[in-house]
């Protein structure tokens, strides 16, 4: 009844030549919404992702109207805006094909701005698709572009998002140097929360060269200002630093404790990406402990919601060993097989229920 509705009112809106008024006011509404969202939208005390998804089909019409104008600009930006949310919800393969229509259109000189934004914004979605080599093109872009227009922010971010890709690369030392050049960049422009983040990106290069003590420094530097910002995907980036340094130093109950409370916060449940890391390294500390079908339950649940999202936080980061081998030191074959199916079976919240539960007679 309501998609008859809206059909009838569209119709009569074009018999009456009111139609493209209206779209474009439509369009300038959630234009405005999606400009307001995008700075914020790790904001804890907003639920930017949360207030954004129920808007979802306007925001696909706003493109559609955009993209169908020829309004390049406005297009490139309206979806630039909307990466991080596809991101969280997840919308990754929808999100990833907007951005590539977007960027397909012909643009101008006056457009290039725009453009670098959404070329960072396709390369934050194939990162998160961990589709590495096109992640490179996309950055590789942007950054040529931010330095050709003279966006000195774009380019720290340019910056930073490539220190990331050296790390996957198992370059610590050049992701280090990038995300110092960020950092140089991010404080000139006196950038509090961006100073943090490339703080973390930092401490990530020194934790992958086992420099635990200077990790957990440098990552707990950053975690005042992103509680002040009240950024809770900057301080989930900081729990990963402290769970990671207690676990590879060997520390699994202290990292077990950490990723607990990790797991308490709704944010954990809202984003798959999260849910997926927290459940995979709560697995491989499980096994560590000697409770090797809890772990390899949850490695499938994981690796489930890794397949449902599309991706997932790169694992070349996460340092992790194969669960199945691991558990199979343990289990018979066909134990392995029957667990592991087990865990497939869970939806996110009881994957997370099961995560939470005491482990005493679980096994």
């Amino acid at each position: 009844m309501l998609r008859t509705i809206a059909d009838y009112a569209l119709q009569a809106l074009s018999e009456s030549g009111d139609l493209e008024a209206v779209r474009a006011q439509h369009a300038t509404y959630f234009m405005a919404m999606a400009r307001e969202a995008a700075p914020d939208i790790f904001r804890a005390d907003e639920n930017w992702p949360d207030r954004l998804e129920p808007e979802h089909d306007n925001l696909r019409a706003v493109l559609r109207f955009l993209i169908d104008g020829h309004r390049t600009r406005e297009a490139l930006e309206f979806s630039a805006c909307l990466w991080r949310f596809w991101q969280i919800r997840p919308h990754l393969s929808e999100g990833l094909m907007w951005l590539n229509e977007c960027l397909s259109l012909p643009y101008h000189e006056d457009d290039l701005g725009a453009r670098a934004a959404a070329l960072t914004a396709a390369g934050g979605l194939t990162y998160w698709q961990n589709d590495f080599d096109t992640t490179r093109v996309h950055y590789g872009d942007a950054l040529e572009t931010y330095r050709t227009v003279g966006d000195r922010r774009g380019v720290a971010e340019a910056l930073y998002n490539f220190g990331f890709l050296a790390l996957i690369g198992a370059e610590p030392r050049r992701a280090k140097e990038l995300h110092e050049q960020s950092l140089a960049i991010y404080t000139d422009l006196e950038d509090e929360l961006q100073m943090a983040f490339a703080r973390f990106g930092i401490a990530m290069a020194h934790l992958n060269e086992r420099e635990f003590g200077s990790a957990r420094t440098l990552a707990l530097s950053a975690l005042n200002v992103f509680e002040a910002h009240r950024n809770w995907f900057g301080r989930s980036l900081v729990e990963f630093v402290l769970i990671q340094v207690a676990r590879l130093s060997g520390n699994h109950e202290q990292a077990r404790g950490l990723l607990l409370e990790s797991l308490e916060r709704p944010e954990s449940l809202k984003d798959v990406s999260t849910l997926s890391s927290l459940l995979e390294l709560l697995a491989d500390v499980e096994i560590a402990l000697g409770r090797p079908r809890r772990g390899l339950k949850l490695a499938s649940a994981s690796s489930s919601l890794r397949k449902e999202y599309g991706g997932g936080a790169p694992p070349p980061l996460l340092s992790l060993d194969d669960p199945r081998a691991l558990a199979s030191r343990s289990l018979d074959g066909p134990e392995v097989d029957e667990v592991w199916s087990q865990g497939a079976g869970l939806s996110v919240e009881e994957a997370a229920a099961y995560a939470r539960k005491d482990p005493a007679g679980d096994e």
